[in-house]
């Protein structure tokens, strides 16, 4: 008698993301988005103003406060939602980077995409960016 077992799978959902740090095209950790077959869709600039910093790590936060700091600008990829998984893995989601949304541009059209802020908020801002 054959055993026959059902294997779930997620269904898979495709969603853009915007990257403003190491994760961005000629970054050391872009191989990360080239290995989850990531599609570039745009360079993009956030909508509202948002305070992106160094702190001590050589890699930048962005705080989930809009209206404060600079337009950051970005690239725009294009992911599934088991690959976005991976990504969230790599970015330390929760505890280093939480997940969120933030609305950009191209220039021509508007896109609310998700996005990495720090996990914790920063009380005392240091000095603002507007790329890395």
């Amino acid at each position: 008698m054959a055993f026959s077992r059902r294997i779930k799978r997620k269904k898979e959902i495709r969603m853009n993301i915007f990257v403003y740090g190491t994760l961005k095209s000629n970054y050391h950790n872009h191989y990360i988005l080239e290995n989850c077959n990531a599609k570039f869709l745009s360079n993009v600039i956030t909508v509202e103003k948002y305070p992106l910093f160094e702190l001590k790590e050589p890699f930048p936060y962005l705080q989930n406060n809009p209206g404060i700091g600079e337009f950051v600008k970005g690239e725009l990829y294009y992911v599934d939602n088991i690959f976005k998984e991976q990504i969230d893995y790599f970015e330390g989601v929760p505890t280093l980077y939480k997940n969120g949304k933030i609305k950009v541009t191209n220039g021509k059209e508007e896109y609310e995409v998700d996005c990495y802020f720090k996990s914790e908020e920063i009380i005392s801002f240091p000095e603002f960016i507007e790329e890395y």
